[in-house]
């Protein structure tokens, strides 16, 4: 299994944020999945923490780090802002980059709800970035024929 690390301590305002780059499997096809695995300044390595496991990692951290049109959870701050006794290491598992496109694809849930699971704030940047890196429009895109 192909793995990258990274430890990113810029992008934090308190504690560390490692960032770990790992090959998808049973995908054979290259794609990598980001796994940010952020620890409170107290962590030490012998000191145990519960763990909070967020899908769309991509959010979970500050601006600078998330997709354009999006915002950020900003979870480093959040929890660092909690009693002591609250703290917690905090995993966020990255929306590949194809999640918007599965979920518009095999699913029911409404375009809106899409972008919205997706990490965007309104339909507008949903639409807008979409059609960006995808030249068609969420619509356009689910309700395509499949090639045969």
């Amino acid at each position: 299994m192909a793995i990258t690390f990274t430890e990113r301590p810029e992008l934090v305002s308190r504690g560390r944020l490692l960032t770990f780059e790992i090959a998808m499997h049973p995908i054979p096809d290259g794609r990598m999945r980001t796994i940010r695995v952020w620890l409170p300044e107290e962590y030490d390595g012998v000191r145990r923490f519960p763990v909070l496991y967020m899908h769309d990692g991509n959010m979970v951290f500050p601006p600078q780090d998330s997709p354009a049109g999006m915002g950020s959870w900003e979870c480093d701050k959040r929890v660092s802002e909690l009693p002591e006794e609250l703290h917690c290491i905090v995993v966020g598992i990255d929306t590949s980059d194809d999640r918007a496109c599965e979920l518009l694809r095999s699913t029911n849930i409404s375009i809106i709800d899409v972008g919205f699971k997706t990490g965007f704030n309104s339909p507008q940047n949903f639409n807008r970035v979409f059609k960006k890196y995808r030249q068609m429009t969420p619509k356009q895109f689910k309700y395509r024929e499949e090639p045969k």
